[in-house]
């Protein structure tokens, strides 16, 4: 059986840089940064870190799912909800 990783706000972080190949640090994207505003992501480039949560940790995100991309903190705590309700 695969191992799906333990997600973790550096996760999520280093998921999206690599992603999205942002030219920061992880440390950079601290967790009430606004991932559209702050960041300057757009449509696509959430679609990307979806497909990337999606494969990484065996979530399934729907487009009802969006507001879950507020923030990183927004997005962890949706991921964890997720990935908790995937376990059982």
């Amino acid at each position: 059986m695969e191992m799906i990783p333990e997600i973790t706000l550096d996760g999520l972080r280093e998921l999206m840089i690599s992603r999205l190949s942002l030219d920061m640090e992880p440390e950079d994207i601290v967790p009430d940064m606004s991932l559209l505003q702050d960041l300057g992501l757009d449509s696509v480039d959430l679609l990307e870190v979806a497909i990337g949560i999606e494969r990484t940790y065996k979530i399934k995100i729907t487009q009802n799912d969006t507001a879950a991309f507020a923030t990183l903190q927004s997005l962890y705590d949706f991921c964890r909800e997720q990935g908790l309700a995937t376990v059982k």
